[in-house]
């Protein structure tokens, strides 16, 4: 019976790492980064508020609800884009979100739009970054947002 179970798990496990990859690969994350709260302003619609961060070569402006989740008006904070919803749970915030858009701004600007239910979260870089290679319009990611101290 131990080698039975054994097999079954061999077999779960099997299932939930070819679930994990893509085209062999396994995708882990999208985007992991350490990035500086630049500006927090509130919104028209009482109780949401924009943050403004930068990323090293990103930016990216998220919108939030305060009575969900409220970040300091400066300071770090690591933001999570991608697949592993359990990765994201380890955060302090994680929502799921679809990328409404990929757009080209200019020559050399790309921006991605996602969207958590309605809020908004907008990633402007270079085209050439990675991110927006990685983003698929109308697929599904989850983003994590956790402080730094």
């Amino acid at each position: 019976m131990g080698l039975i179970a054994l097999d079954r798990l061999r077999f779960i496990s099997i299932e939930l790492e070819s679930r994990a990859t893509v085209n062999g690969c396994r995708e882990l994350s999208v985007l992991e980064l350490e990035c500086s709260i630049e500006e927090c302003e509130p919104l028209r619609m009482p109780g949401v508020y924009r943050v403004h961060t930068i990323c090293k070569d990103l930016s990216i402006a998220i919108e939030l609800v305060e009575d969900v989740y409220k970040l300091p008006s400066s300071g770090k904070t690591l933001v999570y884009i991608g697949k592993d919803k359990d990765k994201c749970m380890e955060k302090e915030f994680c929502g799921q979100a679809h990328v409404v858009s990929i757009t080209s701004l200019s020559e050399d600007t790309k921006r991605a739009v996602l969207s958590i239910g309605g809020l908004l979260v907008v990633i402007k870089g270079p085209k050439e970054h990675e991110v927006f290679n990685k983003l698929e319009v109308v697929e599904k990611y989850y983003i994590g947002i956790k402080r730094i101290l």
